[in-house]
């Protein structure tokens, strides 16, 4: 097993797993999207089928600690759990809106899930400054909300993170 607590200095782009992406969420709560993002780890075999239930439960425990839904759209859950290596993202997005207990109270549009094994304590906290400083931005989040490809959520990422 790899211990994870060195620091890890990647870009949000480098964690994300395109693969996993979901344009178009069917959810309507926090708990429905969170497992369709969850699946969409399993389809890209980023974690087990086996471990699926208990990934979404770990996201679903830290949610129950206070809301993830950080204002403007955006929510970025997160959690960490044994069957990932390092920390991994993927991303969500709903167009009719996501009830979320959002801090706003506005439906959340754009969801960030991160995944993070165990030991990863300085690469998750690094990981969630990287979203947060990526997806603040309202004009970076409203473009990932608006588009229609994994491509074109993938650039305007890297192109806020470039700014």
């Amino acid at each position: 097993m790899t211990l994870h607590t060195e620091v890890e200095d990647r870009s949000l782009t480098s964690l994300l797993c395109s693969n996993a992406f979901c344009l178009e969420l069917q959810g309507t709560d926090a708990k429905s999207v969170l497992g369709e993002l969850v699946s969409g780890f399993v389809r890209a075999g980023i974690i087990s089928e086996s471990s699926e239930a208990a990934v979404l439960e770990k996201v679903l425990e830290r949610e129950q600690l206070g809301t993830t839904g950080i204002g403007q759209g955006i929510a970025i859950p997160h959690g960490k759990h044994l069957d990932v290596t390092s920390v991994v993202g993927t991303i969500g997005i709903s167009r009719a809106g996501i009830e979320f207990n959002s801090l706003d109270g506005k439906p959340v549009h754009v969801v960030l899930l991160l995944i993070a094994p165990p030991d990863a304590r300085v690469a998750h906290l690094q990981a969630l400054q990287a979203a947060s400083n990526v997806l603040r931005e309202p004009l970076t989040a409203r473009h990932i909300q608006q588009s229609s490809s994994i491509e074109e959520i993938l650039e305007t990422i890297t192109d806020a993170e470039g700014a």
